[in-house]
């Protein structure tokens, strides 16, 4: 979910994500920052099959360069100080009363 792309992405950890297939696809949002910036790429379960892991999947993990590119985009769309923002949007919001 969130916290693992939050996570990976901190870390600079280039990932594929199989956004879970259930609801209305939201899980596909959490991954919008991350994807877009390079660091990852996502499949969904029904693409996610043998094909998709020698088409796709084994040329990636065999290209170093292009996992270093992912792993450093990744870092970029990574948050690390996500609490301390999240703590000064709430004083913000309780210092308007």
């Amino acid at each position: 979910g969130a916290a693992t792309v939050s996570e990976f992405s901190a870390v600079g950890l280039p990932a594929l994500y199989i956004p879970y297939g259930v609801g209305n696809g939201e899980q596909k949002f959490n991954l919008l920052d991350v994807l877009a910036a390079g660091g990852a790429i996502t499949a969904t379960d029904k693409e996610f099959d043998e094909q998709y892991v020698r088409a796709i999947l084994i040329p990636l993990i065999s290209d170093s360069k292009r996992l270093a590119q992912m792993s450093e985009s990744a870092k970029q769309a990574g948050v690390l100080d996500g609490t301390e923002r999240f703590v000064a949007m709430i004083e913000e919001v309780v210092s308007r009363r």
